[in-house]
C-alpha cells in the first residue's frame, strides 16, 4: 500500500467516523481525492460531518465531470458546519457550479465564504462576467 491510499484511507475514515479533529479538509490533487464513483458517498459524508468547518476544492483533475460535482456537492447540501468553500483551480462548468451550489447555500445558514480562485474559466477563457452573473443570480436565491 503506497502512502497515497494510506492517506486517502486515513482521511476517508475521519471523514466517515466524524472526526472532531477534522475541521479543515483539502479535496484534490496532491491531497484527499474521492476515487471513481465515491463523489457521491463522500460528499453525503461530508454533509453529515459536524465539525467540519473549511472545504477547499483545488487542481480537481480535469477527468472529474459535472455530474461528479452534482452528486459531490448534493450531498454536501446537509452540512450545517462548513463556513468557508474554497474552489481553487477548478472548473467552474461555464458559471454552472453555482447552480449546483445552490442547496449547499441554501441549506447551510452557518456558512459565510465563498473564495474562488484561480479558476481556468474566469482566468483563460474570459467568462468572469458569465460566471460572476450566475453567482449573483445563485446567491439572489440563496436570499429568497
Amino acid at each position: 500500500e503506497d502512502a497515497e491510499d494510506s492517506h486517502s484511507k486515513k482521511v476517508r475514515r475521519q471523514i466517515e467516523s466524524d472526526d472532531p479533529d477534522l475541521v479543515k479538509l483539502d479535496i484534490g490533487h496532491g491531497n484527499y481525492l474521492p476515487h471513481d464513483d465515491n463523489w457521491n458517498r463522500d460528499g453525503r459524508s461530508i454533509g453529515r460531518n459536524t465539525h467540519l468547518r473549511k472545504l477547499t476544492l483545488s487542481h480537481v483533475p480535469g477527468a472529474v465531470g459535472k455530474e461528479d460535482f452534482e452528486k459531490f456537492f448534493r450531498g454536501l447540501a446537509a452540512s450545517r458546519s462548513i463556513k468557508k468553500l474554497t474552489l481553487e483551480r477548478c472548473k467552474l462548468f461555464d458559471g454552472k457550479i453555482f447552480s449546483i451550489l445552490l442547496p449547499f447555500f441554501k441549506n447551510n445558514r452557518n456558512f459565510r465564504c465563498l473564495e474562488i480562485a484561480s479558476c481556468v474559466e474566469i482566468v483563460d477563457h474570459g467568462l468572469r462576467n458569465v460566471c460572476f452573473s450566475l453567482l449573483a443570480k445563485a446567491l439572489a436565491e440563496f436570499n429568497s
